[in-house]
């Protein structure tokens, strides 16, 4: 990692001293000290600010690429800035500036801190300067310095700050204790427009032509929630612990965290916060998410991690918990998790998945001086792989698949493959009932393929549906048709002209939704359907060839009415609640034909009589926890698998 640098330039004219020029210089300094000292940070300080001087720098292979900001210091006007060379003053002019600095590449951010500095700011962020800050008014010598000294503390100060956030804190900061400075400003947030009649702030940050990647740029590095803040990522979460010096192992992981025998989303301890020591919060915050936690064990272990145990009291017990032995003093650390309640569900390396040759030296220094391993790659796949490969083997893409296989034989019962049929069918229970994945065993039932769409149209909480026009416009949409004047008669049409089977979903039809579900879907749109339907079955030329299906799902622990009996054969409806819970007979036939798959489980047998009898998400959830897996899973895909 190289520091960023920032040119600190000046130019203290004797003919119109600026008293606080040092004192800026110090104060900029003093605020990037601990991002200096961290490696983020340097700067190079030019007493004679001249064109000369920045060629020196710029041209300087040695730091070039490493220059993201510039700090200009002194006087200047709309058309140029004030320099010096060789103790002379010189004019560094708008145009020139302009065309010089916009070609330095890896330059971020300039600082202009003098009065009214704005036009040239304008004119460096119109030709490319990503982020520029400049000043439309004169400012006191006092004023500038004490701004300029809080911006930085604020960008060197606090780990994922940007130069966007860092200028607004410095701006609320100087707006709400005025009495700081010197002459009475009126304060601009970012959004303000240009050019608002009544000016704020003199200090304006013009970032228009900034990139979203310059604008989240950050002097100091954001903490690493990777776990926690994960967003739809369905790799096994996995959180690394291990003593400071041990990093090299935590790296045989993560260097191989999308290896495909086992994707993994990883995070350790000591990553989150570059900076400085993580906090308890930190590993609280990561550890939640996990759903494994591994452990390096050497001597180092307890001394490093100890302090941190204090604050995960309560949490130990739930995760899954892999320990993989470093060194021959890993005996120390593992007495240390016993006393935390932490036993390991995985110990690695393991003599089985390696070599009965390395039995009695199993650690992965062991194996790798007796076996010579070299490479990252290599110390990985013939140490760590074979038995993280077993640990992870059930996939949750797998786990859904086999899920579905759970038969729904008592719902089923009801529906005939390929019977083509117009059908009204209203599923309700309660969250616990798997009302979603019944619609795809139905349609499955049916003969339906995977190839034919789910259409879903959610009614509760959707911001589409209001009354009966917004339905029919938001089915319109659904069916991918022309809007007429009568929208419920042409969905009707849309439906029945169909060529292939067809399945629509009203989601979520709850209390707050029952008028629309009774006036419109119901009253309106199902008697269109099947009066229309009627109708179009007296013309010998027409004839249903596929099934209609319509369901209407409801989650909420109360009753829902159906649309009346038909005298139609061709025309069904069902209703089914509650969901019925899963049989024994069921679960032993689920269980047996996947036995290949799930036999060194042995908790789905112990668990057996946890999961039958309850519904399908409850027995879902606890086959999931048997196979130390995330049962998020189960609430978040597989009931939604439709």
């Amino acid at each position: 990692m190289m520091p960023s640098i920032i040119i600190i330039g000046h130019a203290n004219i004797p003919s119109n001293p600026l008293p606080q020029v040092d004192k800026e210089i110090d104060s900029i300094q003093n605020a990037l000290t601990k991002a200096r000292q961290k490696g983020y940070a340097n700067w190079r300080e030019l007493s004679d600010f001249s064109f000369k001087k920045l060629a020196t720098e710029f041209n300087d292979a040695y730091i070039s690429s490493q220059i993201r900001m510039l700090h200009y210091i002194g006087h200047s006007n709309k058309e140029a800035l004030i320099g010096q060379q060789n103790g002379v003053p010189t004019l560094l002019e708008k145009e020139d500036l302009v065309a010089y600095l916009k070609n330095q590449k890896n330059l971020k951010f300039i600082f202009l801190n003098s009065c009214y500095s704005a036009e040239i700011a304008k004119e460096l962020s119109n030709a490319g300067v990503p982020i520029v800050v400049g000043t439309t008014d004169k400012v006191s010598d006092n004023d500038a310095s004490l701004i300029a000294a809080k911006f930085y503390e604020t960008l060197g100060g606090q780990a994922g700050k940007t130069l966007l956030a860092a200028f607004e804190d410095t701006s609320i900061f100087f707006k709400t204790t005025p009495d700081s400075l010197s002459k009475k400003y009126h304060f601009r947030g970012l959004k303000s427009p240009p050019n608002a009649q009544s000016q704020e702030f003199a200090w304006e940050i013009y970032y228009e032509n900034a990139t979203e990647d310059i604008q989240n740029w950050c002097l100091l590095p954001p903490k690493k929630y990777i776990l926690s803040e994960a967003k739809d990522d369905n790799r096994k979460k996995v959180f690394c612990l291990y003593g400071k010096l041990k990093r090299e192992f935590y790296d045989l992981l993560a260097l191989n965290s999308n290896h495909p025998k086992f994707p993994i989303l990883i995070n350790s301890l000591w990553e989150i916060d570059e900076q400085t020591n993580p906090s308890h919060e930190d590993l609280i915050k990561e550890w939640n998410a996990a759903s494994v936690i591994v452990h390096f064990l050497n001597e180092d272990y307890a001394i490093d991690l100890g302090v941190f145990y204090q604050s995960a009291i309560g949490l130990l017990e739930k995760k899954n918990h892999i320990f993989i032995n470093v060194d021959a003093s890993h005996g120390a650390a593992f007495g240390f998790l016993a006393t935390q309640g932490i036993g390991p569900h995985l110990v690695i390396p393991s003599a089985q998945n390696y070599s009965a040759f390395f039995t009695n030296e199993n650690t992965i220094d062991g194996i790798i001086k007796k076996a010579h391993l070299q490479t990252r790659l290599e110390k990985f796949e013939k140490i760590l792989l074979p038995d993280l490969t077993n640990f992870f083997s059930v996939s949750e893409d797998l786990l859904s698949r086999d899920l579905e296989d759970l038969d729904f034989e008592n719902e089923k019962q009801r529906y005939s493959a390929n019977l083509p049929k117009l059908y009204f069918t209203l599923i309700e229970g309660s969250p616990n009932c798997a009302q979603t994945l019944l619609v795809k065993k139905i349609k499955k039932r049916m003969g339906i393929g995977t190839n034919v769409k789910v259409e879903v149209l959610k009614i509760a909480d959707n911001p589409m549906i209001s009354d009966a026009f917004s339905f029919g416009y938001a089915l319109i949409q659904l069916l991918r048709t022309t809007p007429k004047s009568d929208m419920i008669k042409t969905c009707v049409n849309a439906i029945l002209d169909k060529k292939e089977p067809f399945v629509l979903v009203f989601e979520n039809v709850n209390f707050s939704t029952l008028e629309l579900y009774q006036q419109t879907i119901l009253k309106e749109f199902w008697n269109e359907l099947v009066k229309t339907y009627e109708e179009r079955t007296q013309n010998a030329n027409y004839s249903i060839q596929f099934p209609l299906m319509i369901f209407a799902l409801n989650y909420e622990p109360y009753s829902l009415p159906i649309p009346s009996a038909i005298d139609l054969p061709s025309v069904q409806i069902e209703k089914i609640s509650p969901v019925s819970p899963l049989s024994e007979n069921e679960y032993n036939d689920w269980y047996f034909s996947k036995e290949k798959t799930y036999h060194r489980f042995q908790e789905l047998i112990t668990n057996k009589n946890k999961i039958v009898g309850n519904q399908r998400k409850t027995a879902m959830i606890e086959i999931c926890k048997s196979l130390n897996s995330d049962y998020n899973i189960i609430v978040s895909k597989a009931l939604e698998l439709s």
